[in-house]
C-alpha cells in the first residue's frame, strides 16, 4: 500500500495546475457522498378533507386488549 501511495504522490507532483484541478474534480465526483435531498416543509392543511369516513367506535378500546386494561 505504501508503494502505491508513493507512486501516486510522484505522479501528482508532475501534474500542472490545470491537471491537478481536473483530478480534484474527478476525485470529488467519484468519492463524495451523494447529496441528501432537502426536505421541504409541507403547508398546514394540505390533506384537509381527504378523510371521508371514520367509524363511530374508532376511539373505543379493542376487544383483543381488554385483558390488559383495568
Amino acid at each position: 500500500m505504501t508503494e502505491i501511495r508513493t507512486d501516486l504522490h510522484a505522479i501528482i507532483e508532475n501534474l500542472n495546475d490545470a491537471q491537478i484541478e481536473e483530478l480534484r474534480q474527478i476525485v470529488n465526483e467519484r468519492f463524495s457522498p451523494p447529496a441528501t435531498p432537502k426536505l421541504t416543509e409541507r403547508p398546514i392543511g394540505l390533506r384537509r378533507g381527504a378523510l371521508k369516513y371514520m367509524a363511530d367506535d374508532f376511539d373505543d378500546p379493542l376487544d383483543c386488549f381488554k385483558e390488559y386494561m383495568p
